[in-house]
């Protein structure tokens, strides 16, 4: 549904959540939910669901270092092969769990 066709309450809504700088809710997200709701929180719950989104984060900027060492390769038409390929391998051997698994 577009954003002008929404009813007055829920597009103030939208808006209070934009402003915020609310995109989505993830399963941590409904895990402090349920929690809240609850009157209490499960810890190995919050801590599976806090390791999962730390796992995909640490992911994430692995992703973008081992992004970063080939962007030395293709932006550049300097001779740095020895560097290149030294990054590349360097950012490799750190994040490799990361760049299979992803």
């Amino acid at each position: 549904m577009p954003k002008d066709d929404l009813p007055p309450e829920e597009a103030a809504w939208t808006s209070l959540l934009e402003a915020y700088g609310y995109t989505w809710t993830d399963d941590l997200d409904l895990v402090l939910m349920d929690g809240v709701c609850a009157g209490y929180f499960d810890p190995e719950r919050v801590k599976n669901a806090a390791q999962r989104v730390h796992e995909r984060v640490v992911a994430t900027k692995a992703d973008g270092s081992f992004e970063d060492a080939w962007r030395r390769y293709h932006d550049s038409f300097d001779n740095n092969q020895d560097e290149v390929l030294d990054e590349i391998r360097q950012s490799f051997l750190k994040n490799v769990k990361y760049i299979v698994s992803g």
